[in-house]
């Protein structure tokens, strides 16, 4: 465990980089438009703080935020890497609390089972065979464990049942631990599966490479068998790299189950799974696209448009990391509120809403040019995708696109805020972790930081000091 003793780099036109880790080179190079960045210096105070998490001697691979059963510990993080422990870290203390084992081999993916205080884990033997286990995050060793003929790098909890997915499509009980459902991806041509995302509160979307294909996940609460419902009527040009599903709440009530996915080529597509009286899926549906280029290889099959990652932004936008920088999707009105394309200096990969307890809307964008920029949105309304404004979504998404895709109502904007400079090589995956904790990254370089503002240093020090005090003897 170390706490940097140097600030982190936070930057804006009048305050240039030349603080640790970047080099006077590195700043000399930066090719920032004034135009860009805001007419005053950034909030200094919005992380001013920058603490390294030690814990893994390999690449991290992944990190996720869950809570701590006992309540002793608070709020957790969940990191794993290239080796066969996953780490979990208190939020509190800022260290490595306990290191769950049962693998032999490296972590490839991680879900948390909050409810039941419990992480599942898939990893890779040396055996070259996959295992899922599931640990309870108050003990070291696994409660259950699962052998899985075929890779699995993708693992997502729906009620009470664990989906596993990669070269085969499994469920298990969480409950009894039995393995309720196999489907082989072979059905499908032999593609795996690349993405997962839940679909109401029984239903699983899952991409095939450039297609989709519904799920339905048992009928109880305890969990049941895994069966194929439909696949979309289109597909993707490219391979999917994002889905995100949970959109529009209340339309799961009004029979409507709404997600999305986003693709290599750029193109962010609005799904629907139309569903009749009993509540079976008829069919899936395309009710709006967004970014959709002709020209989506570009020069050198680059893919410039590609979109990284894809997030919900209340229940009426889509937040898409796209090319080298982002854009705001209206899904009622079918058009793109804002487009930041030239967020950074090399493609984004990764991005995410922050939680201010001020209300303000703030969008923190990783690229791979070693940077974190942190990014004001204005102008956005609160309103929910209601059923009205679904039915006529796909006229109002045509018009759009058949008109290229004009920006909204043109009060909506984005303004950069401020830049943090602290990883040496391209920023992974960015965490966020509440307005009182900060914002976890972690990058190629194999660092896991996390920033904060300078309020939640000085209470993290001040805690610190005082357990200090009363462990001390007399």
């Amino acid at each position: 465990f170390q706490t940097a003793n140097k600030k982190p780099t936070l930057v804006s036109l009048d305050s240039l980089p030349f603080g640790w880790p970047l080099s006077i080179k590195d700043a000399q190079i930066m090719s920032h438009s004034p135009a860009n960045w805001p007419a005053s210096s950034p909030d200094q105070r919005l992380f001013g703080s920058l603490t390294l998490l030690e814990g893994h001697s390999t690449s991290v691979k992944g990190v996720l935020r869950c809570t701590d059963p006992t309540e002793q510990l608070g709020q957790l993080i969940i990191s794993w890497a290239d080796e066969p422990d996953i780490c979990v870290w208190s939020l509190a203390s800022r260290r490595v609390v306990r290191r769950l084992s049962g693998h032999t081999g490296r972590v490839v993916a991680c879900v948390a089972h909050e409810p039941a205080g419990q992480l599942a884990s898939s990893g890779l033997d040396p055996s070259y065979q996959y295992r899922v286990l599931l640990h309870s995050l108050s003990n070291s060793q696994p409660l259950l464990s699962w052998r899985c003929q075929a890779r699995v790098q993708k693992l997502l909890v729906v009620g009470d049942c664990l989906l596993a997915a990669g070269e085969g499509l499994y469920a298990f009980g969480l409950t009894d631990g039995a393995e309720l459902a196999e489907l082989d991806s072979g059905l499908f041509g032999g593609e795996c599966v690349t993405h997962l995302a839940a679909v109401g509160r029984r239903h699983l979307a899952a991409a095939y490479d450039r297609h989709l294909r519904l799920f339905r996940v048992g009928g109880g609460g305890g969990g049941g068998p895994l069966a194929h419902v439909c696949n979309s009527a289109d597909s993707h040009r490219c391979a999917v790299t994002a889905l995100v599903g949970g959109i529009g709440a209340e339309q799961e009530k009004q029979q409507q189950l709404l997600f999305a996915s986003a693709s290599l080529d750029g193109e962010v597509v609005l799904w629907s799974a139309a569903t009749v009286g009993s509540g079976a899926v008829s069919r899936l549906e395309r009710l709006a696209r967004f970014n959709r280029h002709a020209d989506y290889e570009g020069e050198q099959r680059k893919f410039p448009h590609s979109v990284c990652a894809l997030r919900r932004l209340g229940d009426r936008y889509l937040l898409a990391g796209v090319g080298y920088g982002f854009a705001v999707f209206d899904l009622v009105t079918g058009r793109t509120a804002v487009a930041e394309l030239a967020a950074h200096r090399a493609k984004v990969s990764d991005l995410l809403v922050l939680t201010s307890p001020s209300g303000q809307l703030t969008v923190a964008t990783a690229g791979e040019d070693a940077s974190i920029r942190l990014w004001h949105l204005r102008g956005f309304e609160a309103a929910g995708v209601s059923s009205t404004a679904v039915a006529s979504l796909a006229a109002a998404a045509a018009a759009a696109v058949s008109a290229g895709d004009p920006a909204g109502s043109g009060r909506a904007s984005s303004e950069l805020a401020g830049e943090l400079y602290g990883h040496t090589t391209g920023v992974r995956a960015l965490l966020d972790c509440g307005s009182e904790a900060g914002l976890v990254s972690f990058g190629l370089d194999h660092l896991i930081y996390l920033w904060s503002s300078d309020q939640a240093e000085f209470n993290w020090l001040f805690s610190a000091a005082a357990a200090a005090v009363q462990d001390c003897p007399g």
